[in-house]
């Protein structure tokens, strides 16, 4: 039998959710949690859930914040969360903290318990447009970090460590005016809109150790600043 934990602030879709699960021989809904207030942790040991499934958002935090927590106090959790806008950038942070699956609540009723057992056996789900999706932004990602050019990947080295303009005009021996120029092309090519963006992208495809060196293959970049 499949035990699942469900975190859902919402009593009605709680209420279908179980109501769709115990239609299922093999899953049982052990518990119920409306918000990570009403004691995620506690809850989370005394049902021993094989499954947890948490809705996006949750009262009082972001779903996310909710599977860090059940991360810590259990590595090994199986989380399914369910969204309802599929944000991409949401689903990798997800699938970074740990998460098995995602799936959207626009999605027919079947796929639940069969994403379930998937996950149960050591699977992935990621339903298939949202897969689709993700597959699209990433081979976007890495074709925009192609298209930089030496120098740009050096000044983007130097962005994602925390140099403001000033020092990579120094180091690199150029302008401010041309550091501004490359950044601003750099921005452009790779659909930025803040360094927090760039430095995010960075540690994301292991071009930023947690050292803080950088790496960029084919750039010749490799930890620059030693």
């Amino acid at each position: 039998m499949i035990s699942v934990l469900l975190i859902d602030d919402n009593a009605f879709m709680r209420a279908c959710l179980r109501r769709l699960l115990e239609h299922e021989p093999d899953i049982k809904v052990v518990g119920e949690i409306s918000c990570v207030s009403d004691g995620l942790v506690n809850a989370q040991a005394q049902c021993l859930p094989d499954v947890i499934v948490v809705d996006c958002i949750v009262v009082g935090a972001c779903g996310l914040w909710c599977v860090r927590k059940i991360m810590q106090k259990d590595a090994k959790a199986k989380i399914l969360i369910l969204v309802m806008h599929e944000s991409i950038h949401f689903v990798e942070r997800a699938l970074q903290l740990g998460v098995k699956g995602v799936l959207s609540k626009t999605a027919e009723p079947a796929m639940l318990p069969d994403c379930i057992r998937k996950i149960v056996a050591g699977g992935f789900w990621l339903q298939g447009d949202i897969a689709q999706q993700l597959a699209m932004r990433r081979a976007k990602c890495i074709s925009g970090l192609d298209s930089l050019s030496r120098r740009e990947c050096e000044v983007f080295c130097l962005l994602a460590k925390g140099f403001e303009c000033r020092d990579i005009s120094e180091l690199l021996h150029i302008s401010i005016k041309t550091v501004g120029v490359h950044r601003t092309n750099i921005m452009n090519k790779l659909e930025l809109k803040n360094i927090a963006g760039l430095i995010f992208m960075a540690l994301e495809y292991g071009l930023l150790s947690a050292s803080g060196n950088a790496a960029i293959s084919g750039c010749n970049v490799i930890n620059f600043m030693g």
